[in-house]
């Protein structure tokens, strides 16, 4: 949900965790594309491995589509007798589906409502539902990082781990057209200095990073939090990240 832009975003300086675990430590797959530029159908997309017009999900109305969730990656991983985690976003309005692919998840904690927030979140758990305020620590990207390591540290150490964790960030809200960062973040001096970044193109206007960098800082947080959950259950040196 952040677009790569041109790396300026990943830096040892900004995002500490990111750049010496995918830029540092990792391999850039630069042929990989998001076939379709909507959250939804490029969620599924990365579940099922097939074309939009395939897996039918063609919008961000979640419920809205032709998507067979019977089989999917949670649902293979899941009979391989991996220990499935999802938290954060998923399709949109998705709990009006009875979902097998969500059935495939051991724990879960996804938006409820068709968006995502970076306050008062509402959260859709194996429990029930979950509703959060407007407080510091209501901070959505704080919330999912917390579920996320709580999560992982309810796993079986006998089960291999497959955990999809997406936060809001750094989604922009419809009242400034820009993400929201986490109150310790705004003003943060790494972000200060960031150049605005332009589309190649005539007439594409410049974007400015600022608040996408500072919303970001707080998934730089989530990252290391999973990382030391992972090191701590001695799972570390045998897991691969993926960040899309």
């Amino acid at each position: 949900d952040v677009a790569p832009i041109d790396g300026r975003l990943w830096t040892k300086e900004r995002m500490p965790t990111v750049s010496a675990t995918f830029v540092d430590g990792g391999i850039n797959f630069t042929q990989y594309y998001a076939e379709t530029p909507l959250c939804c159908p490029a969620r599924v997309g990365v579940l099922t491995g097939q074309h939009t017009h395939n897996h039918g999900v063609l919008s961000n109305t979640g419920y809205v589509n032709e998507f067979d969730d019977s089989e999917s990656l949670a649902t293979e991983l899941r009979e391989a007798g991996y220990f499935n985690i999802i938290v954060g976003k998923y399709l949109n309005q998705a709990q009006q589906l009875n979902d097998p692919t969500l059935s495939a998840f051991r724990k879960q904690a996804i938006f409820f409502m068709p968006n995502g927030a970076y306050y008062k979140t509402i959260l859709q758990t194996k429990d029930g539902i979950e509703v959060y305020g407007d407080s510091p620590s209501d901070y959505s990207t704080d919330v999912i990082a917390g579920k996320a390591v709580d999560y992982l540290s309810e796993a079986p150490l006998d089960k291999p781990i497959f955990a999809l964790i997406t936060p809001f960030a750094s989604h922009s809200t419809p009242e400034s057209n820009l993400p929201i960062p986490a109150p310790r973040h705004i003003d943060d001096p790494a972000c200060q200095d960031i150049e605005p970044w332009k589309a190649p193109g005539e007439g594409n206007q410049p974007f400015d990073l600022v608040k996408v960098c500072e919303s970001l800082l707080a998934v730089d947080d989530l990252v290391k939090g999973v990382k030391d959950e992972l090191e701590r259950q001695g799972r570390l040196g045998n897991t691969i990240f993926i960040f899309t």
